[in-house]
């Protein structure tokens, strides 16, 4: 068993998607070379794994711009 999963990834700030096997597998590489330590394996993948920007969601209620604007 692995050191490192997926549960692990989300984490430490990756967002689930199709690189995820990919990262699991290098994962298990560094494993194989006797890389023990999970906060080193998680810092080799954020070396060669960068981390996407989280989705920005909308709003739950409108911008007050009147109050931002200001007549002189």
């Amino acid at each position: 068993m692995s050191l490192v999963d997926g549960n692990d990834l989300i984490e430490a700030g990756w967002l689930p998607g199709p690189r995820f096997p990919e990262m699991l597998a290098a994962a298990r590489g560094f494993e194989e070379r006797g890389v023990a330590d999970k906060q080193y394996i998680l810092k080799l993948l954020a070396r060669d794994f960068e981390k996407a920007a989280p989705k920005l969601t909308p709003r739950d209620s409108p911008t007050p711009h009147a109050e931002a604007i200001e007549a002189t």
